[in-house]
């Protein structure tokens, strides 16, 4: 998810990353960038609105196969998760998790995910600046 569309505009844009399991029937938020404790997660709450889409779209596609809607209890798991250390790195955060939950790894501390990311920028920028079939020509583009 990206807040560029927030209703918290004030907030700027802030990566994060909400998973459906749908064997498990959860719903799982992953925010890097968790508010202080006793704050309010304005991010939990779009997530929230989010959720509420998703659901909305599966009960339609299960309504045109005359299928019931979901009946289990559709609420939002706050796993922790790596806590980024600067502004900046929300979207690679976001990268690492679900490089971790796809293939069934733990995820990692903050500061391994930190070290992680780090390496990460680098061949996440040559990857898309090399890939030339999705990638811009400067020169074209910007004449």
């Amino acid at each position: 998810m990206n807040t560029s569309k927030s209703a918290y505009p004030s907030e700027g844009f802030h990566w994060t990353l909400l998973v459906l399991n749908y064997k498990k029937k959860t719903f799982q938020h992953y925010n890097s960038m968790k508010p202080r404790k006793g704050s309010v997660d304005k991010f939990y709450e779009e997530a929230g609105i989010l959720k509420n889409e998703v659901v909305n779209c599966i009960d339609q596609y299960r309504a045109k196969r005359k299928l019931p809607k979901i009946s289990w209890p559709i609420q939002i798991g706050t796993p922790s998760c790596p806590q980024q250390g600067n502004t900046a790195d929300c979207g690679l955060y976001v990268c690492r998790i679900i490089e971790a939950l796809s293939s069934g790894d733990k995820l990692p501390t903050s500061k391994d995910c930190q070290s992680n990311v780090d390496e990460l920028k680098p061949t996440l920028t040559g990857q898309i600046l090399g890939d030339k079939e999705h990638s811009w020509d400067f020169d074209k583009e910007c004449k």
